[in-house]
């Protein structure tokens, strides 16, 4: 069973869920940006919490179900996420998001980072060009 997220802040433990707004009591990732936003990954999808309240991101590109794995932040504020889909052409996903935009990536950059049984094992920021910084 999962039971969402815990937040410490000093002094008390507050639990989030689903309820709250969380994308999913069952979350995998979590990552901080440089606004001072975290955002959360895992089944069903991806939200971010600004200190006050969660915003879900639209994820429907990757059909009714969706399983966030990874998630990254680069240098120029933008997200880079991994996971899977329950798409038939591309199970997979491997996408961008800008902060207005979310870019499915996956059948540009899936075969490049997936392995015998289709699944992005990890996502990572990295001192090469990125993705819209070329």
């Amino acid at each position: 069973m999962t039971n969402g997220v815990s937040c410490f802040d000093g002094e008390t433990f507050a639990n989030f869920t689903e309820k709250d707004g969380l994308v999913s009591n069952a979350i995998i990732c979590i990552e901080p940006d440089s606004q001072g936003n975290i955002w959360f990954g895992g089944h069903g999808g991806i939200c971010r919490y600004d200190g006050r309240s969660f915003h879900q991101l639209d994820t429907s590109i990757w059909g009714d179900r969706c399983f966030i794995g990874y998630l990254a932040c680069d240098r120029n504020g933008g997200l880079w996420i991994a996971g899977r889909s329950n798409r038939q052409d591309t199970p997979m996903i491997v996408a961008h998001y800008d902060g207005h935009t979310l870019r499915d990536l996956s059948h540009q950059y899936a075969v490049e980072c997936g392995t015998d049984d289709d699944r992005c094992w990890g996502i990572a920021p990295t001192t090469r060009a990125e993705y819209g910084s070329a």
